[in-house]
């Protein structure tokens, strides 16, 4: 029987890949080594579940549940994979920003959109959120995606809060609000637009489907969807394979 390449909500797409693809790689991320220069590491689908699983139990300890806005003010980076799918396992609602933007633009998203808790990508950006929390009366936590363990506002003290929590994945409907994506404000204030789980999911649906079409089978492509970060949101590929 042909396997249905039709998917209903984001986490029944990130559950569907981590059954079938389990041991293989599934983000690649540069390392720094001894003397210099950097290195690619991999994380396989069931080592990125783990740390979802740790992230999705971390938010729940911070009080983040359905229809909760969990918003990243960061560059690419695995992190903010992780992020975003453990927000979706929560039924809460991702919100991108751009890095790039200024604090006035951050403080109208930010208090916009009601974000409950920002991750940011450095303590840079951690001391510029903060400083305009006093207008953003529903932030309640900053987590920094870099540093280490031992500072409480840090993603791996995040993910050690959840680590060994049993914190089943809620599974979202079609209709729920996954994402929020704010346009530039070139014309005005930005404006949210709201993205389903419906919306995302007929996208990947897509791809998936468009991966097994003849023109597409002629280089040696894996049929597979990647949430892949940006601070305009969510987008899917087909990656080639690692194999290869």
């Amino acid at each position: 029987m042909t396997e249905s390449l039709r998917f209903e909500t984001l986490v029944e797409l990130l559950e569907r890949a981590v059954a079938k693809f389990g041991d293989r790689p599934a983000y690649g991320f540069t390392t720094p080594v001894p003397g210099g220069g950097s290195t690619w590491a991999w994380l396989t689908y069931n080592e990125l579940a783990q740390r979802i699983a740790a992230c999705r139990a971390g938010l729940a300890d911070l009080g983040v549940g359905r229809g909760d806005r969990v918003a990243i003010i960061a560059e690419n980076r695995l992190e903010w994979v992780i992020a975003a799918h453990a927000v979706y396992q929560r039924r809460a609602v991702f919100v991108p920003v751009a890095e790039l933007q200024s604090e006035p633009e951050w403080r109208y998203v930010l208090a916009d959109c009601a974000a409950k808790v920002c991750f940011v990508g450095n303590t840079s950006l951690a001391g510029r959120v903060n400083a305009l929390r006093e207008d953003l009366l529903d932030l309640q936590h900053i987590v920094t995606l870099d540093g280490p363990a031992s500072d409480p506002a840090s993603f791996e003290a995040l993910l050690a809060r959840g680590e060994g929590r049993d914190i089943p994945a809620r599974a979202p409907s079609r209709g729920d609000i996954a994402t929020i994506i704010y346009t530039s404000g070139t014309t005005g204030e930005p404006k949210g637009v709201r993205l389903s789980h419906g919306n995302l999911a007929a996208n990947a649906s897509a791809v998936a489907l468009a991966a097994r079409l003849p023109w597409l089978k002629r280089t040696p492509l894996d049929p597979t969807c990647a949430h892949w970060p940006s601070c305009r949101g969510p987008t899917c590929s087909v990656g080639r394979s690692s194999s290869t």
